[in-house]
C-alpha cells in the first residue's frame, strides 16, 4: 500500500520552496476526538506516515500533533495520546 501520499513525493513544497513556514496538522480529526480508544492506532499511523514524508525538512515545518482536542480526548486523554509512541524526532534538515 502506498499510505496518503500515493507513490511518493514528486517535489518538494511550493511553501518551502518560497520560504514559508507551515504548520501541519490533522484539524477536524472529529472520529478521534469522538471514539480516541479506536482511533488512537489511526492518529499513530498518519503521523508516523507523515514524520518518514517530511524527514529532513528544516524548521519551516511546525507540526501541531494534536489540534483542539474536545468531547471525549479530555486533557487526561489528549497527555496518554501524545504519549504514544510517533516517531517523530527532530532530523537533520535537508540540504
Amino acid at each position: 500500500m502506498a499510505g496518503i501520499f500515493g507513490a511518493g513525493r514528486t517535489s518538494d513544497s511550493p511553501s518551502a520552496e518560497a520560504g514559508l513556514t507551515v504548520i501541519l496538522d490533522l484539524h477536524h480529526f472529529d472520529d478521534l476526538m469522538s471514539d480516541p480508544d479506536a482511533f488512537a492506532p489511526v492518529f499513530v499511523a498518519i503521523w508516523s506516515e507523515l514524520a518518514d514524508h517530511f524527514e529532513g525538512y528544516d524548521d519551516r515545518l511546525i507540526v501541531e500533533l494534536l489540534n483542539e482536542p474536545r468531547s471525549a480526548v479530555t486533557t487526561a486523554r489528549s497527555l496518554e495520546l501524545l504519549g504514544l509512541k510517533i516517531k517523530l524526532r527532530h532530523r537533520q534538515p535537508r540540504g
